[in-house]
């Protein structure tokens, strides 16, 4: 029997082993910040032999066997570390792997396998994505751009004033610049992603100086964990992605797809440390960093070129994600998870 606990509904990779669990008919508990579901009523916390989760604070003193971190999120900062109370961590590549044990954390203690939640891209296909964009009142007949900042704290070099996610009530100047750009055209649809973070600040509201930007343009919406928890679906329908050093182009490198980067104060405090998992220079290499605000204008250009960096991207996918995009690495990771159960025990 297993708990799952998950700061996401869906989308995680944590729910997607929660969804390999229920596929195998494994008796199964789902726990969430906002609440519990079960698959089975009879199971009971004192049942569960293995806990899984994306937040180790969670989990990290109950009194479980096996309890396993799905490690969501960070993917390019160098901060995976060893967490107290956990046995086993997810790692997507070998170049992940040995971060983490430079950091601290045994090799007996990785499973290494595609990222779990990339299975629910695996079906999704033209019909997919026309209905999506038609539900989200976007027209699927243009292209589609995704702008998702990440959210950064104090510890994160401090701060930077590149994200609005950072400055609760400023509207930083790339978010400007990307909107008086679109403004000035209606060839794309665009998706603007708030990070979770910033939108419990503002109680799950858009804020004034957000709405009112876009509040005239058809061709944009707003949309966040409150209105569509999993992200993996608006990735889906975009050509683009425009983001910072959020692990969301992790995720994006699944889809073999343009990903802009912008640089960030961040760039010059992290790689001072030679912190960064995935560097400045190597984000260069399977996407397009932005260093000034008019660089916005290579946007069509670079959607015309969407295959120039294939190979690159399948590279960075590889260490990033992993290969395994059949709709079976879910599976694939919960197995190795209760393999390892089975060793404990004997």
């Amino acid at each position: 029997m297993i708990v799952f606990a998950s700061d996401h509904v869906n989308g995680s990779n944590t729910f997607a082993l929660y969804c390999a669990a229920k596929n195998r008919g494994i008796p199964c508990i789902y726990k969430h910040r906002k609440g519990q579901f079960q698959t089975n009523e009879s199971v009971k916390m004192q049942d569960c032999k293995i806990a899984i989760t994306n937040n180790a604070r969670w989990i990290s003193n109950w009194p479980l066997p096996i309890k396993v971190n799905t490690q969501h999120g960070c993917m390019f900062l160098g901060t995976v570390r060893q967490e107290n109370g956990i046995d086993l961590y997810l790692s997507y590549s070998n170049k992940h792997k040995d971060l983490m044990m430079r950091n601290g954390i045994r090799e007996e203690n990785i499973i290494v396998s595609t990222r779990p939640r990339v299975d629910f891209l695996y079906g999704l296909d033209e019909q997919s994505r026309v209905q999506t964009l038609t539900e989200m009142n976007l027209n699927p007949n243009k292209k589609t751009i995704m702008y998702a900042p990440t959210w950064t704290r104090d510890n994160f070099g401090g701060g930077t004033k590149g994200f609005f996610a950072n400055w609760f009530d400023n509207i930083e100047e790339e978010t400007k610049a990307l909107i008086s750009f679109l403004r000035n055209t209606k060839n794309f649809n665009v998706i603007f992603r708030l990070h979770d973070h910033y939108c419990r600040h503002y109680k799950h509201q858009v804020p004034d100086h957000i709405y009112s930007l876009v509040k005239n343009m058809d061709n944009v919406l707003i949309t966040s964990m409150v209105t569509n928890p999993n992200s993996l679906i608006e990735l889906f329908v975009s050509d683009l992605l425009i983001t910072d050093y959020s692990s969301i182009a992790a995720d994006y490198l699944a889809l073999d797809r343009p990903i802009m980067f912008i640089k960030s104060h961040s760039d010059w405090i992290w790689n001072k440390e030679n912190k960064w998992f995935i560097t400045k220079e190597e984000r260069t290499e399977f996407g397009y960093v932005i260093e000034d605000y008019d660089e916005f204008s290579k946007i069509t250009d670079i959607m015309s070129r969407r295959s120039e960096k294939t190979k690159e991207r399948l590279h960075y996918r590889n260490i990033l994600v992993g290969n395994i995009l059949n709709g079976t690495a879910g599976d694939i990771v919960l197995q190795k998870i209760l393999e390892k159960h089975k060793d404990k025990k004997q």
